[in-house]
C-alpha cells in the first residue's frame, strides 16, 4: 500500500519540516525545501481526519481515539 495515500488534515510546519497527517494512521515528516525528502513515517495506529497544531515545541495529533503530544520532556 502507499503510504499517506490520502490527507484530510492539512499540514503543519516547524523548525525546517511538515508535518502531515494521513487518514490511513501515520504521520509523515518532509523536510521542507525544494526537493522532496521524507524523513519518517510515524504510525499512529488509528485513521486521522484533523489537522495537527503545534504549540510551545509540543505537537498534537488528534487520531480516532486519542490525542498524541510529541515533545521534549520538560523537568
Amino acid at each position: 500500500s502507499q503510504k499517506g495515500s490520502a490527507h484530510s488534515g492539512s499540514p503543519v510546519a516547524a523548525n525546517g519540516y511538515l508535518y502531515l497527517p494521513s487518514e490511513d494512521g501515520e504521520v509523515l515528516v518532509v523536510k521542507a525545501g525544494k526537493q522532496f525528502e521524507l524523513v519518517a513515517a510515524n504510525p499512529v495506529g488509528e485513521w486521522m481526519m484533523a489537522s495537527p497544531a503545534i504549540s510551545d515545541g509540543v505537537l498534537y495529533v488528534r487520531s480516532a481515539n486519542h490525542i498524541i503530544a510529541v515533545g521534549e520532556k520538560q523537568p
